[in-house]
């Protein structure tokens, strides 16, 4: 399966992806992941793309690409881009872009003509650790934190669960009598789901969805 489906032409972001050196660089390391991670690399993808097309708007720099980003001359335009937009999205492409300095380093390891390159990555790597999670990353967590603590899960009243515990018992029972009288996969699996959700009821401490 492809990380990412033929462009859309009217989609901006699909359009730098494809034209982008370096996101198709990443793209070629997220292949070689496994097959149940290909949604989230297409993800990615789509997120750096879309960070480019940003950045572009807000440095009005229109042939801005990606390895561009890779340099703390932009930093602050970086931060500044991304502060409106969701915390998960700030932590992904954060964790993205640490990952695409050290590709752009080792490179310039490789190939001579991008040594001055990997001297910026370098240095991004260093605004990086210092200032990332004091700009971005420690926000974003307690935004997300803040959330998970708001939203609040509802749990079915004891009444509820005495009325669940007799109903899973009394058909319990009676499953077990048709499968002596009359052995079959179906009352079987049911069996097996019925017993696990009274253990479930049992241990009334655990929130599951029944």
């Amino acid at each position: 399966m492809p990380l990412f489906s033929k462009p859309n032409p009217w989609d901006e972001s699909s359009h730098i992806i494809v034209n982008d050196k370096l996101i198709m660089r990443y793209a070629e390391l997220l292949a070689g992941k496994r097959s149940n991670l290909a949604s989230a690399s297409r993800n990615t993808l789509q997120e750096l793309g879309r960070l480019v097309y940003n950045m572009r708007q807000e440095t009005k720099i229109p042939d801005l690409d990606l390895i561009s980003l890779i340099s703390p001359i932009l930093y602050p335009t970086l931060v500044n881009c991304i502060k409106k937009e969701k915390p998960s999205y700030k932590l992904r492409v954060g964790r993205a872009l640490i990952h695409l300095s050290k590709v752009v380093k080792i490179d310039s390891y490789i190939y001579s003509e991008q040594r001055e390159i990997g001297i910026r990555a370098v240095e991004f790597q260093s605004v990086m650790k210092d200032f990332w999670w004091l700009d971005v990353s420690s926000k974003s967590r307690q935004d997300l934190n803040d959330r998970q603590i708001n939203n609040k899960t509802t749990l079915p009243s004891a009444a509820d669960m005495m009325k669940l515990d007799e109903y899973l018992k009394r058909n319990i029972t009676q499953i077990v009598v048709n499968l002596d009288e009359n052995p079959n996969i179906e009352d079987y699996d049911f069996l097996q789901k019925a017993l696990l959700r009274l253990i479930v009821v049992f241990n009334r401490k655990r929130v599951v969805d029944f």
